[in-house]
């Protein structure tokens, strides 16, 4: 007998990690998929990670957020015969 056709009425989903048809019930959400609990397809996140990983992304370097130098160190004009002032 298929796994969806049951006695007891249960709504069925397919997991969407492993692919199994699973009771409703014995799923949750995680990242935004829709999976099993009784194939351990979910993952056991460790207590903190949520902040490791924002920690993570915040020190990553990103020079493109930061202003030129020629906006932050500016340089004296100096009136030379080989400099043209515009």
């Amino acid at each position: 007998m298929p796994l969806w056709r049951s006695q007891l009425k249960n709504v069925y989903e397919t997991c969407a990690r492993c692919g199994f048809r699973q009771p409703l019930s014995k799923m949750i959400w995680q990242d935004g998929k829709l999976l099993c609990t009784v194939t351990n397809c979910v993952d056991k996140a460790i207590v903190g990670s949520r902040d490791i990983n924002v920690a993570r992304a915040v020190s990553v370097y990103r020079h493109e957020m930061e202003p030129d130098p020629k906006l932050t160190n500016p340089t004296e004009r100096r009136v030379d015969t080989n400099d043209i002032l515009y």
